[in-house]
């Protein structure tokens, strides 16, 4: 996803990790640990219950959607959305989201990575792959004619777009720092739009398709009616994660009351 100005670093790859290859579980300890595979996210208390929410309306909005495992290129469906502190882990110290540490672990070829809130187990060949791509990342990068002039983002938050928040104009417009520098592009209305401004692409696509009575894909291909099959996928789903019926009753009337806002 995005507009790629140069490829760095490039290597073939074997998709399986050799640690937790099958692994997925979330626990406590001295911070919340979301395990996928082998990486870990660390929450505190606070980031924890944002995922929580967030995924939980997910679920619902992709099942909603007939279980879609893609949209067509240069599209993006929102499942759903959170908002953090922009401080990380503010409520739990432990997680030490300002560290960059890499370690050798006792056991046997066990290298064990910390970025931020990000934590990696790789053996000793996985980090020398690793290890590689980045050394030569920064020499493509640093011998590149555009790095030392090329603009550096100011402040947080950002998306994809600076829009302006740059610490100087670049008058080659080697870079794009502003909305309207990407217009003369041929895949600008496919890949440029990000974040609010992809939202509302969406959200004026989904009421376009509602306008239109389209049905939905199934992730086998056929095409359902939007009434009634959500009702009993939603509600089939639910009933296998003993979710209680008075949140199904709440997620209808939110997605009526919704439908009826874009109308």
């Amino acid at each position: 996803m995005g507009v790629a100005k140069k490829i760095l670093a490039f290597k073939s790859v074997d998709p399986v990790s050799t640690f937790y290859s099958n692994y997925a579980a979330i626990e406590i300890a001295e911070s919340i640990h979301l395990h996928w595979r082998n990486t870990r996210i660390e929450f505190d208390g606070e980031e924890f219950e944002v995922f929580c929410k967030m995924a939980q309306q997910a679920y619902l909005t992709w099942l909603n959607h007939g279980k879609p495992q893609n949209v067509p290129l240069g599209q993006m469906l929102f499942l759903g959305t959170g908002h953090l502190h922009e401080q990380p882990s503010r409520k739990n110290p432990a997680i030490s989201s300002n560290e960059l540490r890499v370690e050798v672990q006792q056991w046997a070829d066990y290298i064990h990575l910390h970025w931020k809130w990000l934590r990696t187990e790789l053996t000793f060949g996985e980090f020398v792959e690793l290890a590689e791509a980045m050394s030569q990342s920064l020499v493509e990068l640093e011998a590149a004619p555009w790095y030392s002039t090329a603009p550096r983002r100011i402040g947080s938050c950002h998306q994809a777009v600076p829009k302006g928040r740059v610490d100087h104009e670049d008058p080659s417009k080697e870079f794009w720092v502003k909305r309207e520098d990407a217009h003369n592009w041929i895949g600008y209305d496919s890949y440029y739009l990000d974040g609010e401004d992809k939202k509302v692409k969406t959200q004026e696509h989904d009421k376009r398709q509602r306008q239109t009575a389209s049905p939905i894909t199934a992730t086998n291909g056929t095409a359902r009616p939007f009434k009634g099959f959500v009702t009993r996928r939603i509600a089939k789903e639910l009933v296998k994660l003993c979710i209680p019926t008075r949140w199904l009753k709440a997620y209808r009337h939110r997605r009526d009351r919704l439908r009826k806002a874009a109308c």
